[in-house]
């Protein structure tokens, strides 16, 4: 009985693929060649854009965290003010 990871696996089936392709010449090399790039390309292009989507979120994470501080401020200053107004009226 044999054991074998998925990638293994999967690139042995790849292999076939390619070598079946290559010998029934469905396909010439160079066709082969551009879909790899643009593959490539293509994961480059997504792998761009989520990590461009992460850094959004952080920034977004970020501006949220200083809206919160700047409302806690704001809250403080009114409780010392309110405190300030009845401290007046009671002397």
């Amino acid at each position: 009985m044999f054991s074998w990871s998925l990638p293994f696996l999967a690139d042995k089936i790849g292999e076939m693929m390619d070598h079946v392709i290559k010998k029934q010449d469905l396909v010439n090399k160079k066709q082969i060649k551009l879909v790899k790039q643009a593959s490539s390309t293509d994961y480059e292009k997504i792998l761009g854009d989520l990590n461009q989507e992460m850094l959004d979120a952080e920034k977004d994470k970020k501006i949220a965290t200083i809206k919160k501080k700047i409302m806690s401020v704001a809250r403080f200053n009114l409780m010392l003010k309110k405190e300030k107004e009845n401290a007046e009226l009671i002397a």
